[in-house]
């Protein structure tokens, strides 16, 4: 599971790509008690905002918290990844 972003700089706006990860999602149900199962009726900007921040905080890329981490961009396109496709299950080998 991983989704991709374009956030700009709201300083210099150059671009930068950032990808969620699974650890992203989990960390994001830890946080706000809600499940990601539910994104397709019920996710929120602040949530994808959410999710680029924290990828950007746990690999190094930001030392700041969410809403001055906001600040410090102007926009956010969620943009596609190729690996966040998940196969049909009969396209999948079973394992065991």
């Amino acid at each position: 599971m991983k989704q991709g972003f374009v956030v700009v700089d709201a300083k210099t706006q150059v671009e930068r790509r950032i990808v969620a990860v699974l650890g992203d999602y989990v960390a994001f149900e830890a946080e706000f008690n809600r499940s990601v199962a539910k994104f397709d009726t019920e996710c929120t900007f602040t949530d994808l905002c959410w999710l680029a921040w924290h990828a950007e905080f746990k690999n190094k890329v930001t030392t700041l918290d969410f809403l001055p981490w906001c600040d410090e961009n102007d926009s956010l396109l969620p943009v596609p990844v190729s690996e966040n496709v998940i196969p049909a299950l009969g396209e999948v080998p079973l394992i065991g």
